[in-house]
This record gives structure tokens, sequence and C-alpha cells, in this order.
């Protein structure tokens, strides 16, 4: 096969910036010498003036939309996300982090989830603790239909209807994630969508 040379803002260049222009949509990629021929092809917008005739330009176009469709799957792959806990004492006392910063991954956002009764139908009202639990249990569910767990979660926003119930959560959040702990904000509100509701959980996770 003949070498491919490549002309980019009219000086010769290698496949590697090939990809990178086609990365950035073909902006700037103006012709390139086919690998089945000698003349030159056209290649994205104002190629050109003399385009390989027939069949050959139809391969050298072919063989560029492969690269840029190779570039645009690059660009939907999700990346592998990293994930750090911005930590102090007195939060990590109170089971939430100060902020969590992430790169990559697929970001999940959650409904407000609230419980009335556990998994086998028995009402939870005034259990606040029994509450809590089935509400990250099915968040857990709803997480894992997305490809994640509930250490995925990184900031939630809850509600409680007696500010007293705020050290009984903080104990439920420890138990749940250990020492990483989702950004949060508690809230104490007059009511839920039913009288027997105490808790309710918002949240956004980012999963692999």
């Amino acid at each position: 096969m003949q070498s491919i040379v490549l002309v980019l803002d009219g000086q010769p260049v290698s496949s590697q910036a090939l990809l990178q222009a086609a990365r950035q949509g073909g902006r700037g990629l103006k012709s390139a010498t086919c690998p089945n021929a000698s003349s030159e092809a056209a290649v994205g917008r104002g190629g050109a003036s003399d385009p390989c005739p027939g069949s050959t330009w139809l391969a050298c176009e072919a063989f560029f939309i492969e690269l840029i469709n190779e570039a645009n799957m690059e660009k939907q792959q999700p990346s592998k996300q990293v994930r750090q806990y911005i930590k102090r004492d007195a939060a990590q006392a109170r089971a939430f982090s100060p902020a969590v910063i992430t790169q990559g991954g697929r970001i999940v956002w959650l409904a407000g989830q609230t419980v009335v009764e556990d998994a086998n139908g028995k009402s939870l009202a005034g259990d606040f603790i029994g509450q809590a639990n089935e509400v990250f249990a099915r968040i857990g569910k709803t997480l894992e239909q997305a490809g994640g767990t509930l250490a995925d979660i990184v900031t939630m926003t809850v509600s409680i209807t007696d500010a007293r119930f705020g050290d009984q959560f903080t104990k439920v959040r420890k138990e749940i994630f250990g020492d990483n702990f989702p950004a949060s904000a508690l809230i104490t509100v007059a009511g839920l969508a039913k009288p027997e509701m105490l808790v309710e959980v918002q949240a956004i996770a980012v999963v692999d």
C-alpha cells in the first residue's frame, strides 16, 4: 500500500495529526494522497481543487470516513472515572464530605426516594431508622440497574421531618458509606408526601 501523505494547513503531517483533525470534526484537514492512487484527494471542507476521479475518490472518501468514525467512537466511550473526596474532621463526624471531585464516568440523577413499608410490606410508620435503611436499599437497587452501587453516590439532598432525626441519619450513613461519604445537604421540612414518611433522599451518582 502506498504511504499516505497528509496536508494540514498547507504542511505535511503524520497520521496522528489526521486522527486529531478527525476528532475535531475534520476542520483544517485539506487533502491527502490516496492509499491506492498517486493523485490528491479532497477531504473535508474546501479540499484540493483536483480531487481523485471516480472510484479512486470513493476509496479515499471511505478511508477518511472510517478514521473520522473511529475518532467519534473514541469520544463516545465513557472514560474511567477518577474520584477524590475532600475531607474535614467535623464533616467526617457527620458522615458527609464538603466536596467530591469526579472526572469521567456517567452521571446518574436519582429521584427522591421515600418509603412507608419495607420490602416485605411491613409498615415502617414511626420507624426512622427502618425508613432510612429501606430508602438506601431501594436507591441501591435503582443504581444496580444503572450499573452502579451506593458507593457511587457523590452528593445527596436529605429531607427529614424532625431535626432530632439528624443524629440517627448520620449513624445510618456511616454504616453504609464507611469513610468515603457523599457531599450532602440535610434539611428539616414540615412534612413529606405522606404523613407517615419521615425521610426522603435524592441523590446523584457517577458510575463507570
